[in-house]
């Protein structure tokens, strides 16, 4: 089964970035990381990535979890309060919700 789920970058001002889905993709590892970390890990030296993030709008994104254990680690950082994340050098709020199952 297909977890969806939607995070929010929340910040003082407009984030520019020359990269953004490289910056999403790290945020995505650095939060995974703060969960789960040798589930980060692991997924990250794996050649088969379980997950797709793609863009909604300016300041939300699309994750899509193929794997349960992924499906785990993302209530775990749904449900998790992150201090002092950065995206693109500045520090922003962030906010992870489960949309729905495919």
């Amino acid at each position: 089964m297909l977890a969806l789920y939607r995070m929010k970058i929340i910040a003082p001002s407009e984030i520019k970035t020359d990269d953004m889905g490289r910056a999403v993709h790290g945020l995505f590892f650095r939060l995974l990381s703060e969960v789960d970390p040798a589930l980060a890990d692991r997924i990250h030296a794996s050649s088969h990535k379980p997950f797709c993030i793609w863009p909604l709008d300016n300041a939300a994104v699309q994750i899509a979890a193929l794997e349960p254990a992924l499906q785990e680690a993302m209530e775990g950082i749904a449900a998790h309060r992150f201090n002092d994340i950065t995206f693109a050098a500045r520090p922003v709020d962030v906010t992870l919700q489960y949309d729905r199952s495919i």
